[in-house]
């Protein structure tokens, strides 16, 4: 998760659902730029969730067309989604596809 998306609660119930989540605080990256949020991410073989959908939509496409890779990213496209919501989303988003099946993909929220 980074730091767009740094909801204690989302992230206290996506640990209780089960998920292994790494948030930008916890790698002590709040502070990284967007580009070396991916970079660490696709290191890590991680999916990220963000909700700075202008510059991850745009981060995506360049790795695409550079033949680059990543691990998925999850945009919230909505500002306002509810907490309760955005842990059924993610849950079920992380439930539908197996770790390899996330490569590259961009999933909107």
């Amino acid at each position: 998760m980074d730091q767009d998306s740094l909801d204690a609660l989302v992230i206290a119930g996506l640990r209780r659902a089960g998920a292994d989540v790494l948030s930008s605080a916890d790698a002590g990256r709040q502070r990284a730029p967007d580009h070396e949020q991916l970079v660490f991410e696709a290191a890590q073989e991680r999916a990220i969730y963000t909700a700075n959908r202008p510059d991850f939509a745009r981060l995506h496409a360049e790795w695409m067309a550079t033949g680059q890779s990543h691990w998925g990213v999850i945009i919230r496209s909505r500002q306002q989604i509810r907490v309760r919501e955005q842990i059924r989303l993610l849950v079920a988003a992380a439930r539908q596809l197996t770790h390899d099946q996330w490569r590259d993909r961009i999933l909107y929220l």
